[in-house]
């Protein structure tokens, strides 16, 4: 057993196992922020410095480490955070309830038609 072990806390590296569906969301070098809920709260940002480049067998996830910046000291090692995952959308992709949808049985079975307002 060691007499003493040390830690560096002005840079953590948080590492989180992301599901299969959000790893290509996923760049380098991109900013997330996480929130500590220990800390009241508190929204911090991290940066993506490693990808595993593969997914785990077992739980279908993707280990991501991030560096984050601590030279106030406030995050601790081993504290638990929530990551918020940028998920970039196209600017012409918009959502419509499914009873907008209409079904059929002919080849594309699913329709969506677009309804103007003239008058408005």
């Amino acid at each position: 057993m060691p007499l003493f072990t040390l830690q560096e806390q002005k840079k953590l590296r948080l590492v989180v196992s992301v599901p299969e569906a959000y790893t290509p969301y996923l760049k380098e070098k991109s900013e997330v922020k996480f929130v500590v809920k220990s800390l009241g709260g508190r929204e911090f940002n991290a940066v993506i410095n490693r990808l595993a480049g593969a997914l785990d067998g077992r739980l279908r996830s993707q280990r991501v480490e991030m560096d984050v910046a601590n030279n106030d000291k406030l995050l601790l090692p081993g504290m638990i955070a929530e990551v918020h995952i940028p998920m970039s959308t196209a600017d012409s992709v918009f959502v419509v309830p499914s009873t907008a949808v209409v079904n059929s049985t002919e080849r594309y079975s699913s329709s969506a038609y677009p309804v103007r307002n003239r008058n408005g």
